[in-house]
C-alpha cells in the first residue's frame, strides 16, 4: 500500500499540537486567575517551542509564525521582563485556536494556507503589541472578532505528487549506485546528536541536505546514531523525511550504530541499519 510520507510528517506536527494546546489553554487560564504562578512559563514556553519546531519541520509556516511570537512571550515573561495581564492572556488563548485550526486544516493534502495570511498577520500583531507592552493596534482588533478561517483548497493538478512507497534503510536505487558512491569516496557522515528531539532537529535536516546536495550528486549519506539514546517525534519525522529526500533525488541513505532501544521505532519508519 502507497502512502505520503509527508503526510505521516504531518500527523507528527498534528499530535504536538494536539498534545500542547490542552496543557497551553489550561496553564494560561490558570495564570489568568493567578498571574504569580510564574512557576507555569516554563511549561508554557517549552509547548509553544515544540509546536514552532514541529511546524517548522514540516514547512506549515502559519503555525511556526505564531508559535514562534507566543514563545517569545512567555519567555519574556519568564525573564521578568513583562507581565500578562487579562488582555495578554486572551491573545495568547485566541493563538491557541488558531493553532488548532492550522492543524485541522493540514488534514487537507490541497489546502491553500494564503487564506491564513490575514489572521495570522492579525494575531502575530496582537502577540508583538502584548510583548511591547503596548495596546493592540486597531485593526488587529477587528480582525480578531472571529478567528475562523475557511481555507479554500487548491486544484489538485497545482500540487506536485510525492507519495512513494515505504522502503527500508539503504535507501538506493541499484547496487551499482551504492558501489559507485563508494569506490569514488563520496562518503559523507553526519553525527546524530545524543538528543534528536524538536531543539536541534532543524539544524541536523540542515547538514543532511548539505550532505546530500553535493556534487556530484551520486552520494552515499551516513547517519550515525552511535551517540543516540532518544528522539522524539519530531527528530524521527526528520529521519523519516531524509529517507524520502534521498528516494527522490536518487541518492542513498544509511543508517549505522543505531542501539537496540531505537530500533523499534525506527523499524516502525521502515529503517534498519547496517550492523542490525
Amino acid at each position: 500500500m502507497s502512502y505520503d510520507p509527508n503526510e505521516m510528517m504531518l500527523e507528527l506536527f498534528r499530535a504536538e499540537v494536539e498534545s500542547h494546546s490542552d496543557a497551553l489553554t489550561d496553564s494560561l487560564l490558570k495564570l489568568e486567575q493567578d498571574p504569580t504562578a510564574t512557576s507555569l512559563l516554563e511549561g508554557l514556553m517549552r509547548a509553544a517551542h515544540s509546536i514552532k519546531g514541529a511546524a517548522r519541520i514540516v514547512r506549515v509556516d502559519p503555525a511556526a509564525e505564531v508559535a514562534h511570537v507566543m514563545e517569545d512571550c512567555f519567555v519574556a515573561a519568564q525573564r521578568g521582563e513583562l507581565v500578562l495581564e487579562p488582555a495578554g492572556i486572551d491573545a495568547l488563548l485566541r493563538s491557541v485556536d488558531l493553532l488548532s485550526q492550522v492543524s485541522k486544516a493540514s488534514k487537507n493534502p490541497n489546502v491553500d494556507w494564503s487564506d491564513f495570511i490575514p489572521v495570522v498577520h492579525s494575531t502575530v500583531g496582537q502577540l508583538r503589541s502584548v510583548l511591547n507592552r503596548q495596546p493592540p493596534p486597531v485593526e488587529a482588533l477587528d480582525a480578531s472578532r472571529s478567528t475562523t478561517v475557511e481555507p479554500r483548497t487548491l486544484e489538485p493538478n497545482a500540487i506536485e505528487p510525492n507519495a512513494i512507497e515505504p522502503k527500508a534503510l539503504a535507501v538506493c536505487e541499484n547496487e551499482s549506485f551504492q558501489a559507485t558512491a563508494l569506490a569514488t569516496g563520496q562518503t559523507n557522515r553526519v553525527s546524530i546528536p545524543k538528543f534528536l528531539n524538536v531543539h536541534n532537529a532543524d539544524s541536523i535536516r540542515l547538514q543532511i541536505l548539505a550532505k546530500l546536495q553535493v556534487k556530484p550528486q551520486h552520494v552515499e549519506v551516513i547517519l550515525d546514531l552511535s551517540q543516540t539514546q532518544d528522539l522524539d517525534a519530531v527528530g524521527l519525522a526528520l529521519l523519516h523525511s531524509a529517507i524520502q529526500f534521498a528516494t527522490n533525488t536518487n541518492r542513498c541513505i544509511e543508517f549505522e550504530n543505531v542501539s537496540s532501544d531505537l530500533r523499534p521505532a525506527l523499524h516502525a519508519i521502515g529503517i534498519t541499519s547496517k550492523d542490525a
